[in-house]
């Protein structure tokens, strides 16, 4: 596991996603799609969306999903997901936002 080998960002510095809005949009599906199938390799997918996701969702959602997704509690993780006030706007059916 690279897990004790992870640089955590300081709180002062936000962490830059990396990510265009579209494929924000189409990573998070996948990670919602992987999560609906029980895919074993949603956290690899949560991991490489953590930087994004920790831009959209409170420190707290970040924890409580990542606990659902290490248990492999994928109903509770895909919940979480589609309850976020922080993810309203990636959801699919959404409108882009305007530019």
């Amino acid at each position: 596991s690279t897990a004790s080998n992870r640089v955590w960002i300081s709180p002062m510095a936000p962490p830059r996603s990396g990510l265009s809005d579209a494929q924000a949009r189409t990573e998070l599906a996948r990670l919602c799609a992987m999560l609906e199938s029980m895919d074993s390799e949603a956290g690899e997918q949560m991991e490489r969306l953590e930087n994004w996701l920790r831009l959209q969702l409170t420190n707290a959602e970040m924890q409580t999903l990542g606990r659902h997704v290490r248990q492999y509690d994928m109903d509770e993780a895909l919940a979480l997901l589609r309850q976020s006030p922080g993810l309203a706007r990636w959801r699919p059916g959404h409108p882009e936002p305007k530019r």
